[in-house]
């Protein structure tokens, strides 16, 4: 059995993601990544979020 130390599940936010929210995902410890859902529909908004990211 492997202890809890061991076992890494990576932990990805698939909300209502926006370019004035992932920053504050991403920036917690238990987030790994997150699913950009509708927002990647639009570019302007995908580019939005993709800037904020880069400054992280």
């Amino acid at each position: 059995n492997k202890t809890k130390k061991e076992i890494s599940t990576p932990i990805l936010y698939g909300g209502s993601v926006s370019k004035e929210n992932i920053k504050d995902f991403l920036m917690q410890d238990c987030i790994d990544g997150a699913l950009i859902g509708s927002a990647s529909l639009n570019s302007e908004q995908f580019l939005s979020i993709i800037q904020t990211i880069d400054t992280l």
